[in-house]
């Protein structure tokens, strides 16, 4: 049996607002297995804690961000929580910090504090596929972890190449990376009773229900294929050897004054041809006075990439993808028991006042009455299909456990 209830708050006194969600989130519930709290950061966020803390006393991950969501659509300055029970599930908590010093060390050590929290001797292990009834492929890995790593410290994809260095390149790690309600300033992460920056926390999940994840961004390219000729993390000095910002002044036709970039460039990013044929996303967010600009996350040097582009209708239909590719991957089951959704701030700018559909085009696949908690981050964390975990721009991720056994669905399935 599972149970899992979600909890929401706007309560003015931070305090009040932890015990508020946590009471709702965990109404009926002994022990939850795991409480994940998204939260703005216009709360107090020690005496927010100190509150949930005071109701639920379960392992809990969780962090800041930039925007949240629950089943009543998306929403700002709010706290959203999520419980679940089961004695079928298993978890493990990690911290990695520091990631501004060494991110790869700080994913590495996320990783593997999480799986040793579950048991000494547990050992991941590659992810098994099995045809449903539909003839399409379900896993029954009976392993997944969400992280929730700083991405303002720059180093969101090494901190994903550390977790891979641990649980393995196509292993589902699925999460996004907080946000600070688009101030860009600091972001924070939860772990049980204390809070972080600069930092990774981690949830490995070992469980007996069938889990699956879906990603997508819905962007195509535009234009010609284009080389990176110098650059720095993230940080692009030249394309095709001009000043980057150039690139884009030619491609909008006019002169880029502006030092924060804004919503055409969310629209309009930097495509990466991926290894399954599609792009993996960077945000383009400040420019400098020496012409370069600054990605929300890396572009190595003679990386190829290509002016992406976006539109409402693209945008709505790959989160129902998305959707769709979690079902499939969790067995197609008749019931979900929990939909965790990381979906990228800049897609919620492109939306505006239209941004509750895409999360109603995934209630719409995942079921209306399924439990939904989320954020909008400031980048997402998943393995795409045929490539390794990465890290992303403008997508989004959506993950489900569902009720059905790994048991149930292999005696369905055979």
């Amino acid at each position: 049996m599972i149970r899992v209830g979600v909890g929401k708050s706007k309560n003015e006194n931070s305090f009040d607002a932890g015990v508020e969600v946590a009471k709702e989130a965990s109404y009926g519930m002994e022990k939850p297995s795991l409480s994940i709290v998204f939260s703005s950061v216009k709360f107090d966020l020690n005496e927010l804690l100190r509150g949930i803390r005071s109701v639920v006393k379960s392992p809990l991950i969780g962090c800041s961000t930039a925007g949240e969501i629950s089943n009543e659509g998306c929403d700002t300055e709010s706290v959203v929580m999520m419980c679940i029970e089961s004695d079928k599930i298993r978890v493990g908590l990690g911290v990695g910090q520091d990631i501004s010093s060494n991110a790869r060390t700080a994913g590495q050590i996320a990783a593997e504090s999480a799986i040793r929290a579950v048991s000494e001797d547990l050992r991941t292990e590659s992810q098994i596929f099995i045809k449903t009834k539909s003839g399409k492929f379900a896993s029954i890995s009976p392993y997944s972890m969400i992280i929730l790593p700083d991405a303002l410290s720059g180093g969101g994809a090494d901190v994903v190449r550390g977790v891979t260095d641990v649980v393995g390149l196509h292993f589902p790690v699925v999460g996004g990376s907080p946000g600070d309600d688009l101030r860009m300033k600091k972001t924070y992460e939860f772990c049980d009773d204390k809070i972080y920056t600069d930092s990774v926390v981690s949830a490995f999940i070992s469980s007996d229900f069938v889990t699956g994840f879906g990603v997508r961004h819905g962007w195509h390219p535009l234009g010609k294929s284009m080389i990176v000729t110098r650059s720095s993390g993230g940080r692009i000095y030249e394309i095709d050897g001009k000043p980057a910002i150039r690139v884009y002044e030619e491609f909008f036709g006019r002169k880029i004054e502006d030092e924060a970039l804004g919503r055409e460039f969310a629209i309009n990013s930097l495509g990466i041809p991926a290894w399954e044929g599609e792009y993996r996303l960077r945000w383009p967010i400040l420019k400098r006075e020496d012409g370069s600009i600054i990605c929300a996350a890396e572009i190595p040097e003679n990386s190829v990439v290509r002016i992406m582009s976006g539109d409402e209708d693209s945008t709505i239909d790959a989160a129902k993808k998305a959707a769709e590719e979690a079902m499939i991957k969790a067995g197609e089951p008749d019931e979900v028991a929990a939909c965790i959704i990381f979906d990228c701030i800049s897609r919620k700018q492109l939306l505006g006042k239209n941004a509750d559909k895409e999360i109603d085009a995934i209630r719409d696949i995942v079921g209306r009455e399924t439990p939904i908690i989320g954020f909008y981050t400031y980048g997402e964390q998943a393995p795409t299909s045929g490539a390794p975990a990465g890290f992303h721009n403008q997508t989004v991720v959506v993950y489900l456990i569902s009720k059905t056994t790994h048991g149930d669905l292999l005696t369905r399935c055979l």
